[in-house]
């Protein structure tokens, strides 16, 4: 076998190509299989003139491919068809094959055409008995266009990957929820200085365990059936322990042949606390008309209450009570009263409380300011401190 091609030698096989040798009359002995993909085949007698191997078959293909003739190429030394740096490599290689020694196959080298040009060309080489001598039989095509392909892919690659890194996001790619690569960003973003350091760790490890669970859901509908999800926040830990909010957008991937997941992760962890003190203002505004509506509602009987204490104060006034009882009934009412002041300024402080947008400049006082803002929150602050 050389490479992926066979070689029929034999006095009597012949598959795909006749082809005769000068001086050694009809006799048919090597031929190659069909392959369209096969560029070119000489075929060599080891023939030591100096350092030089004379071609004794070109066939009109490796003519083609050298840009010249069959003709021209005819007892030639065959190195000279290989640029000038490799010929020793080419005549070694092909001494070692002739040797019987192990040889990789095929082999690449630098092929020279006729006008001076440089080609990169693979060559596999086999030897032959003919007539008594060994011949060396020698297949070469050109990779040329495979070669500007992995050259167009390895900048493409390249292109890709300064993209990738460069960019403002962080992205992960992971493969059965372990981390194939990241990007410098990812690594920062969770707290790491190097994205080596990611690689291998499991994504479920640095998520909370709820976001891990629906992280690993969605990894799999998007794999069994193709679906698509919106952005979606996870909650995290970096390095240091420190809690982080990321938005997450993942799509189907493949890394090194295997089906895997690209992740882009956007560091919002301002953004969500942002959200909680948008969302904390807004049930603080839903609570400043609910005071305002409570202070309503409480305004108008307690108005009830004090005319009814200062109407039961006049009655025990003109009653014919005996002194200490007028005296006890009337402290009674005095502290009923107090109460009854003290729940009718706390509405008025939830009344201003609640008020927005009216506020005038002018000067205040400011004892009044903080004996109003003691009544609303000295509940909550008598628990804890006591205020002087």
């Amino acid at each position: 076998p050389v490479g992926a091609r066979r070689v029929m030698v034999g006095d009597d096989k012949i598959d795909a190509e006749f082809f005769r040798t000068p001086g050694l009359g009809d006799r048919r002995h090597a031929a190659v299989d069909g392959d369209d993909q096969l560029s070119a085949v000489s075929r060599q007698r080891l023939d030591r003139h100096g350092d030089e191997l004379r071609t004794v078959y070109p066939s009109p293909m490796a003519a083609e491919l050298l840009r010249t003739t069959p003709e021209l190429m005819l007892d030639v030394d065959a190195t000279q068809w290989l640029a000038l740096p490799e010929r020793s490599e080419g005549l070694k290689v092909s001494t070692a094959v002739r040797q019987g020694q192990p040889v990789a196959m095929p082999f690449e080298l630098q092929a020279r055409r006729v006008d001076g040009t440089l080609f990169a060309a693979e060559f596999a080489i086999t030897p032959i008995e003919v007539a008594g001598r060994t011949h060396m039989v020698t297949f070469f095509w050109s990779v040329e266009s495979r070669k500007v392909a992995q050259d167009q892919a390895r900048a493409l690659d390249a292109m890709y990957r300064s993209v990738i890194e460069g960019a403002p996001d962080g992205v992960v790619v992971s493969s059965r929820g372990e981390v194939r690569w990241a990007n410098q960003v990812a690594a920062r973003m969770l707290g790491f200085a190097d994205p080596a350091t990611l690689v291998g760790r499991q994504l479920a490890a640095m998520l909370h365990p709820d976001d891990a669970a629906e992280m690993q859901r969605r990894i799999i509908a998007m794999a069994t059936r193709g679906e698509r999800h919106p952005a979606r926040e996870y909650r995290a830990t970096r390095a240091d322990g420190q809690p982080m909010v990321a938005e997450i957008t993942s799509i189907p991937f493949a890394w090194e042949g295997e089906p895997a997941v690209l992740g882009f992760a956007r560091d919002v962890t301002e953004r969500a606390r942002l959200q909680a003190r948008l969302a904390q203002t807004d049930r603080l505004a839903s609570l400043g008309t609910l005071a305002a509506g409570v202070a309503h509602e409480i305004n108008n009987p307690m108005s009830a209450v004090l005319f009814g204490l200062e109407a039961i104060d006049r009655m025990i006034r003109r009653s014919a009570l005996d002194d200490k009882a007028r005296a006890d009934l009337t402290d009674l009412l005095a502290d009923l009263n107090l109460g009854a002041q003290r729940v009718t300024r706390i509405v008025k402080d939830l009344r201003v409380f609640s008020r927005g947008g009216d506020e005038s400049i002018e000067p205040i006082e400011l004892k009044a300011v903080v004996e109003s803002a003691e009544r609303l929150a000295g509940y909550a602050v008598r628990e804890r401190a006591e205020l002087e």
